[in-house]
């Protein structure tokens, strides 16, 4: 029931919380409640899709500066919004 990777979920009470671990400070972190994972899920889902209609309004100059052809936008495009 791990919302990503990195986490881990435990119960804490009547709470399902995660634990991951905060690299840069060297310790344990305990937060997101599994409701709050799926709302992260959620938001970079909703980001997800606003960039790929973002990415489909490129004209073609710009798409050709980062590389990509049209093929490559339609396809990126075309994936639901839940698939990275």
């Amino acid at each position: 029931m791990s919302c990503f990777p990195d986490r881990r979920c435990q119960v804490l009470g009547s709470k399902i919380v995660t634990t991951t671990w905060d690299n840069a400070a060297g310790r344990r972190r305990v937060g997101r409640t599994e409701l709050g994972c799926q709302l992260d899920w959620l938001i970079r889902c909703v980001k997800r899709r606003r960039q790929r209609i973002a990415l489909v309004k490129l004209s073609d100059l710009v798409l050709r500066d980062i590389g990509l052809t049209r093929i490559d936008v339609a396809m990126e495009a075309d994936k639901p919004f839940w698939r990275p």
